[in-house]
């Protein structure tokens, strides 16, 4: 994910009209492109960038960076991704665009957005326009490769090590490996990546995890009974990171503990009026959680069921903040529906007092799954 990825498109452009100048991600045009190879060049220089940003064709906008709209005629996004889809690339790969119109100053602009991807380079098997066979065309600061000559060869290279993520730091290059566990090597406590042996998870127990409490998700389980510990994820015997893992129905299915959300702007004496716990899924932590299940095991797979019931698993951070405002707009149905619940009556703890605490979490979550669904059907016919 690129360090602009959450920035609105409209503020995006504006940072970019503010810097005075073109950059490794953005162009400025003052008119779209008289003819389409043009355009299609430009595109294939944006896809192939070392960077991991998506990248901007902005429309509208002078040589000196003022918004000045554009006179002359504008392409379709049809016609841009059918002139693409005709191409004979050297791969399957062909570049995703988006288009959108935006207005600035009472002016229009519109933004092409090339989408970023790891699959470079990406370069043509025939002739196009002014481009030749087997050259490979990049952006690298504010200049395109020209069209008689090729990409320099260090250049090329780092396309290469991009398409095989080893330019990714290593957080995010293991995150992306776990989801292939072919690629991983168990030996005791350990996990090791067999093509990058550097990269280690390590499971590591500590006494002092022993006096922790089980949370309300385990009482979801046939057993309730936990061990804690961590998973330590480490690049050449460094820590670059750390989670803590749950071994959950007495020792059946063992997992990255699910981060905590709280709504509601009571206060009890358990702390917020409601609490949940959640998966995000394009995080490290999700991913994880995703590489220690194993679906075939009965047991394991009985023990994951019952922890997705009542644990939330979102999209992205977007979705889980837009959610939380949702419910907290409509706080009141989220406590009628907790109280109507009789869900989980059976559930006993250490005291009468923590009996009860359990229930309402455990009921919590049941309710805000199904107010998820509702949701997200929601989003769907309003967008």
């Amino acid at each position: 994910m690129g360090r602009y990825s959450n920035l609105e498109l409209t503020d995006l452009v504006k940072l970019c009209i503010s810097r005075g100048h073109e950059g490794d991600f953005w162009d400025f045009k003052q008119e779209w492109h008289k003819d389409m190879p043009a355009l299609i060049k430009d595109i294939i220089c944006f896809v192939n960038t070392v960077h991991s940003e998506s990248c901007y064709l902005i429309f509208g906008i002078s040589d000196d960076c003022r918004v000045v709209g554009m006179k002359q005629s504008r392409y379709e996004l049809a016609n841009i991704i059918d002139a693409l889809s005709k191409l004979e690339f050297a791969t399957i790969d062909v570049p995703e665009i988006t288009l959108d119109t935006i207005v600035l100053d009472g002016i229009e602009v519109d933004v092409l957005t090339i989408l970023n991807t790891d699959n470079t380079p990406i370069y043509l098997r025939k002739p196009y326009g002014k481009m030749h066979p087997g050259c490979i065309y990049l952006r690298k600061g504010d200049r395109n490769t020209p069209d008689n000559s090729n990409a320099l060869f260090g250049d090329i290279e780092m396309l290469w090590k991009k398409r095989f993520r080893l330019t990714k730091p290593p957080l995010e290059y293991i995150k992306n490996h776990l989801n292939n566990p072919l690629e991983w090597n168990e030996t005791q406590d350990c996990y090791y990546n067999i093509f990058r042996p550097e990269y280690v998870l390590e499971h590591v127990y500590d006494e002092s995890d022993r006096d922790l409490r089980a949370e309300f998700y385990a009482y979801a389980m046939t057993n309730e009974h936990v061990v804690y510990s961590s998973m330590v994820v480490k690049c050449s015997g460094t820590i670059v990171d750390n989670y803590q893992i749950v071994a959950l129905d007495g020792g059946r299915y063992t997992t990255p503990t699910p981060e905590w959300g709280f709504l509601g702007k009571r206060l009890t004496e358990n702390g917020p009026e409601f609490s949940y716990k959640y998966f995000l899924k394009d995080s490290f932590r999700y991913s994880l959680h995703s590489f220690m299940y194993h679906e075939e095991n009965g047991e394991e797979r009985y023990a994951h069921d019952d922890l997705m019931d009542i644990v939330l698993l979102f999209d992205s951070v977007d979705e889980k903040n837009e959610f939380e405002r949702y419910v907290e707009y409509h706080i009141q149905n989220l406590r009628d529906r907790v109280d109507a619940q009789n869900k989980y009556s059976y559930v006993r703890a250490d005291s009468e007092a923590e009996t009860r605490f359990i229930i309402h979490r455990l009921r919590t979550a049941r309710v805000l799954q199904s107010i998820l669904k509702e949701y997200r059907e929601w989003v769907k016919n309003h967008c």
